[in-house]
């Protein structure tokens, strides 16, 4: 230490024995976990279709059948109708001149053979002659025309029958056609909804069986890295300082305490010793040199007592 002072310094370098121990422990933690073989997760990480989704798939790619079945069925009818030309108009009157043509032809018939008989039993019959011929001749032309008449009409009556039969049926088979086609969307509509209701049923089945494999993927994975878990808060532990600093500084030296005792007893001596006196100075400063140089002479006043200055 100087006559005016000094400021001392020391650090010290010291490891703590815990702290050592500590150290080897996380080496010997360290090196077992580099050593330690990789360790895959086996276990499924996504979770598949559930049953619902590859209901719904199965139903999507085969469910569209049905429906198209109905449409095939439906342009199949479509392309097999004809136009009144290309119709067979004999297939609807057939039944009409059979059912109304033969009755009538066979009861002008039975009239014709009435009146030839008539004919012939009358006296202008019986005698023959010209009169005979011409009523037999008239007769039969008469005859004629009502066979024709009733072929004409029966077939006239025929066509038109034929004809509105012939649309009726037509009218039946657009009616199917549009029923076969209203059947395959509606069959098609019902496969749509079923495939939503089956996905997002599924969906939710799919997501709760996710869940639960992220749940066992994380388990393993924090039992696989629990001793490295377990090394990060050891390391954190260790960084503590291991240094120690510690400054000292003292006020001055002994020059510094005398100079201030001899500042003091100025101060008291102009001031008519008002504060400690010059013996109490004296003894301040005295006890200074004897902290600094050990025991020595007490200091004199320098102006002696009571001397009035």
């Amino acid at each position: 230490m100087g006559l005016f002072g000094s400021k001392k310094t020391t650090t010290t370098t010291k490891i703590p024995d815990w702290l050592e121990a500590g150290s080897q422990q996380a080496v010997e933690l360290g090196r077992r976990i580099a050593a330690r073989p990789y360790q895959g997760y086996t276990g499924p990480v996504v979770a598949g279709m559930s049953q619902n989704e590859q209901q719904a798939s199965e139903l999507a790619r085969f469910g569209s059948e049905a429906p198209r079945s109905y449409l095939e069925r439906a342009d199949e009818q479509l392309s097999a109708l004809e136009t009144f030309d290309q119709a067979d108009i004999s297939a609807y009157m057939n039944p009409y001149t059979q059912a109304v043509l033969e009755p009538r032809l066979q009861e002008a018939n039975r009239q014709y053979e009435r009146s030839r008989a008539a004919l012939l039993n009358s006296k202008a019959g019986a005698w023959g002659g010209d009169r005979a011929a011409f009523e037999a001749s008239e007769l039969e032309r008469l005859h004629r025309e009502n066979i024709d008449r009733a072929i004409a009409d029966t077939y006239h009556q025929a066509f038109e029958t034929a004809r509105q039969a012939w649309s009726q049926d037509q009218t039946r088979r657009l009616q199917a056609v549009d029923a076969l086609r209203a059947v395959g969307g509606d069959v098609a509509r019902l496969n749509a909804q079923q495939i939503q209701d089956l996905m997002r049923t599924g969906e939710i089945d799919r997501v709760l069986r996710q869940a639960q494999l992220d749940f066992d993927l994380a388990q393993f994975r924090e039992a696989r890295d629990w001793d490295i878990y377990n090394l990060d808060p050891l390391l954190q532990s260790l960084r503590v300082p291991t240094s120690v600093t510690q400054e000292q500084k003292q006020s001055g030296g002994v020059l510094g305490q005398l100079l201030g005792a001899a500042v003091s007893l100025g101060a008291a001596y102009f001031t008519g010793g008002a504060s400690l006196g010059f013996e109490g100075l004296a003894k301040m400063a005295n006890e200074a040199v004897l902290d600094e140089l050990g025991p020595v002479e007490p200091l004199a006043p320098v102006f002696p007592l009571g001397s009035g200055r």
